[in-house]
């Protein structure tokens, strides 16, 4: 649907797509030899509205202004499975390009379950740092009550002041594997660009903004940055500064880091929760131009008929709250976006 009036122009588009039979790489029964295989098993829909503004107007023969807006918003479904399972976990696993994550408790850091979007981070709610021996006593003695003595841990025998706090989201006493759920969405609510234009006389200048809005992201490196224990192999790495200077002490309690401790990937304070889920929002201004194009009587002798000079830069800033190297990353691993300026001259014969 296109409207139209002067000097401005709105494109609004509604889409309904649905998918299935595609590949998903699921844990199948022991019996066939495999624990995994791809499998054309699962249906998807994708649906959303997306609007393109765009306005263009001249206010002199001098000076031309310009503006285009696109903005989508999307929400992905997974609708049905027929593998006889209800959901699958890291649905970015594949055979041929696996994401695993090395660390105690990582083997799932994702589920994605039937009427849910796909690629939910899945793990433990944090909910602070256990600040005394007396706290984690009751904590242990509510377990022993309501599990009738079975279990007298609320989470691990090890567990201690200094350790990260997990809710017991079931109640029953005990935190462990029942006690996961979804800690985000990394799908946005919406995402969309601004594209800002002017020429006056010969100059002209180009910015081009790209965000997005209400996507979580998992930042896996801060909680390596996080634990002493190297996930790769045996020995020990390094902590973030910001780590090492606020981690919890008994004489410097902190309420966000927990303690450290040499072996800490025993203590399970590093296993995927809330604690490691952030806003992924972010506004870039991926690109900007400026040129300026020679008169064309000083070019003409030349033997040219058009020169324009230009200098770009691309990712030039972004704005978020994202802790991480760079919020506009495609996947774990990947490298974030360069920052570059560049120069050049074009022209025409």
């Amino acid at each position: 649907m296109a409207f139209l009036h002067g000097d401005l122009s709105l494109t609004v588009d509604w889409f309904n797509r649905k998918s299935k039979d595609f590949l998903l790489y699921i844990a199948v029964p022991p019996q066939t030899g495999y624990t995994n295989e791809s499998q054309n098993v699962g249906t998807m829909s994708n649906k959303g509205w997306e609007f393109a503004l765009n306005y263009s107007h001249a206010t002199s023969s001098d000076l031309r202004l310009g503006a285009g807006l696109t903005l989508s918003f999307i929400t992905n479904k997974l609708t049905a499975l027929n593998s006889g399972t209800t959901f699958i976990t890291n649905p970015l696993n594949s055979p041929n390009g696996a994401v695993n994550l090395n660390g105690q408790g990582w083997g799932v850091y994702s589920e994605t379950h039937i009427g849910q979007p796909v690629g939910e981070f899945f793990g433990y709610k944090s909910i602070g740092v256990i600040q005394s021996q007396a706290q984690i006593d009751a904590l242990n003695a509510n377990a022993s009550a309501k599990t009738n003595g079975v279990n007298k841990f609320y989470y691990q025998a090890l567990t201690g002041p200094g350790d990260r706090l997990f809710a017991d989201v079931n109640g029953d006493g005990v935190v462990n594997a029942s006690d996961q759920v979804s800690l985000g969405n990394p799908q946005p609510k919406f995402f969309g660009g601004l594209n800002l234009d002017a020429t006056y006389k010969a100059w002209d200048i180009n910015l081009y903004f790209y965000g997005s809005y209400g996507n979580k992201i998992l930042n896996y490196e801060e909680s390596n940055l996080e634990t002493f224990q190297n996930r790769g192999f045996v020995g020990v790495e390094n902590l973030s500064q910001e780590y090492l200077q606020n981690a919890w002490t008994p004489a410097h309690p902190s309420n966000q880091f927990a303690r450290i401790y040499y072996n800490d990937n025993s203590y399970l304070n590093s296993v995927p929760s809330s604690q490691w889920i952030e806003n992924g929002s972010y506004l870039k201004l991926k690109t900007l131009t400026i040129g300026y194009t020679l008169p064309s009587a000083l070019v003409r002798k030349l033997s040219i008929s058009k020169l324009r000079l230009y200098a770009s830069t691309q990712n030039l800033f972004t704005i978020t709250g994202y802790k991480g190297l760079d919020p506009d990353i495609p996947g774990f691993g990947a490298k974030p976006p360069m920052r570059t300026v560049t120069a050049g001259i074009t022209c025409s014969f």
